[in-house]
């Protein structure tokens, strides 16, 4: 991690943030989808306790003596079968055998319904009787739709509960694809949110990075001039006002005592040069002096030659 770039470091900050983000939006979408879906199952469930307090009442009637059993399910079972409720919910019964005991259908009452699967082969009428005699119980299937092409078929959801009394167990059932395309909707909308967001977080990560990372190679680039002793290279960034300025500022103060030391042997260049060359003026003045002292010499040694030799027209003046 430390050796990371602040741009990928940036980046990876980003990632762990949508992350976070989709995470959070899949567990509130994963909410709303149950809510949905428990809205639907709550309602089969209180409808068919509704239905199964119809027959309660009619057995009432029985143990009153007001009515025999077969009367009071005639009338029971007209009531119920009559019994709507939206969207075009309706009421059946199996007896424990899976013999259809009442239906809106009156084709399929009487007939056996056991080990006919759905479509996809599972036996949920056997669940259905399982679940309905164990407290009540839910379980999908899959069926045709009434209006649509009977090769299609479609997610229904089922609710079942007995009633012991006359050894039924009363159903009702609901399609669910309405909510499978309304869950299905929330997820396309969701996945789109969330990557709107996410394109816009990267947009918003590259625009931050590029104006921290730009910045920071100028000012690298400008000390790596002063490293290599460059103090002509204008170091940028110095005016602004966060940690990037602050190495700007830092890099001219750099450079600043670069350019002092190269003043400062410019100086001692030029004072060295000066020395050597007034020592040099100074030997060649010694040198001069030398060379006329020696004439000197020379001239009067042959003046006195020439005395002693007994010329006497020989004047001061041609000494020097």
């Amino acid at each position: 991690m430390k050796n990371l770039k602040i741009s990928h470091k940036l980046y990876l900050l980003v990632l762990v943030l949508m992350a976070a983000f989709s995470a959070a939006i899949f567990l509130e979408l994963r909410a709303s989808a149950d809510a949905v879906y428990k809205e639907r199952y709550e309602m089969l469930r209180t409808q068919t306790e509704s239905a199964v307090a119809v027959l309660k009442l009619y057995q009432q009637r029985v143990q009153s003596g007001e009515l025999d059993e077969a009367t009071a399910r005639k009338q029971a079972y007209a009531i119920v079968t009559a019994m709507r409720y939206n969207p075009d919910g309706y009421f059946f019964a199996y007896d424990y055998d899976l013999n259809m005991a009442f239906h809106y259908d009156q084709e399929k009452v009487g007939k056996n319904l056991r080990n006919k699967p759905d479509p996809a082969g599972k036996l949920y009428r056997e669940e259905l009787l399982k679940l309905g005699q164990e407290g009540g119980g839910r379980t999908d299937f899959m069926a045709s739709k009434p209006g649509m092409p009977k090769e299609d078929f479609f997610r229904k959801s089922a609710y079942a509960l007995a009633f012991p009394e006359w050894k039924l167990v009363v159903v009702t059932g609901l399609y669910i694809d309405d909510l499978d395309a309304q869950v299905n909707a929330m997820i396309l909308k969701a996945v789109a949110t969330v990557m709107a967001i996410f394109a816009m977080g990267a947009a918003i990560a590259y625009v931050i990075m590029r104006s921290i990372s730009r910045p920071l190679e100028d000012v690298r680039s400008a000390l790596g001039a002063v490293a290599d002793e460059d103090t002509d290279r204008v170091v940028p960034h110095t005016e602004l006002k966060n940690e990037i300025g602050l190495m700007a500022q830092a890099t001219l103060a750099l450079q600043d005592k670069v350019r002092e030391r190269h003043e400062m042997a410019a100086r001692e260049a030029r004072q060295a040069q000066e020395i050597a060359a007034a020592r040099e003026a100074s030997i060649e003045r010694d040198l001069r002096d030398a060379e006329s002292q020696a004439k000197v010499v020379a001239e009067i040694g042959h003046t006195m030659e020439r005395l002693a030799a007994g010329d006497l027209t020989v004047r001061c003046g041609d000494l020097g």
